[in-house]
């Protein structure tokens, strides 16, 4: 009988810690809640999220997949951009300098706002096989430049979901530490998830 009753407090007791671990589980999702916002402009069925820099695209597609959502689109590589300032010498010849490097994708010549005015700016895009010092230390060697500025490619999902749970799958989203943002998305807002460089301000 003690046996007994021994084990039916051990079987009550693992369901509390199960039910308990269930709730803090951001995978443990409330009833989905029906909204349908009437702002002027709004997409339906599509949630915009930004993602932590430390993942990559396979990890947000398994994320997008663990919900059985759908992923409309995902940028979420490792190149960046530099903002060189040219601080004396010829800006064409630095200009091909950097170009000519194999990491670089490409390189423009343009105006920096946040930097000095009476300098030339030069803004390379590295490719996401290469690490940051890599481009520091080609700056470097060239001598007469020098590094002002470094941006991340940001991390992004569109991902679609029911219309009308848009604001619930949001609130959702936003419970992982590795999401950054996560909104809604209206037609004056829309990123530009095809703009090939990503960079730039």
């Amino acid at each position: 009988m003690i046996k007994k009753k021994i084990r039916f407090i051990s079987i009550i007791l693992i369901l509390l810690c199960v039910s308990c671990s269930e709730s803090d589980n951001p995978l443990t999702l409330p009833k989905p809640v029906i909204h349908y916002p009437t702002s002027p402009g709004f997409v339906t069925g599509e949630v915009s999220v930004e993602f932590q820099d430390s993942v990559n695209a396979v990890f947000i597609r398994s994320f997008i997949n663990d919900f059985k959502l759908t992923p409309i689109n995902i940028t979420a590589d490792s190149s960046f951009s530099v903002w060189i300032q040219v601080d004396s010498g010829q800006v064409n010849n630095y200009f091909h300098q950097i170009q000519q490097d194999t990491a670089v994708v490409r390189a423009d010549l343009r105006n920096y706002n946040l930097g000095d005015p009476q300098k030339l700016y030069i803004i390379a895009y590295f490719k996401g096989t290469v690490k940051i010092n890599y481009a520091l230390s080609l700056i470097h060697s060239i001598g007469g430049i020098s590094w002002k500025a470094t941006n991340i490619s940001m991390r992004l999902a569109l991902i679609g979901v029911p219309i009308g749970q848009e604001q619930f799958w949001a609130s959702v989203f936003m419970r992982f530490s590795f999401v950054k943002n996560a909104v809604l998305l209206y037609i004056e807002y829309i990123f530009d998830v095809n703009n090939s460089s990503g960079h730039g301000p």
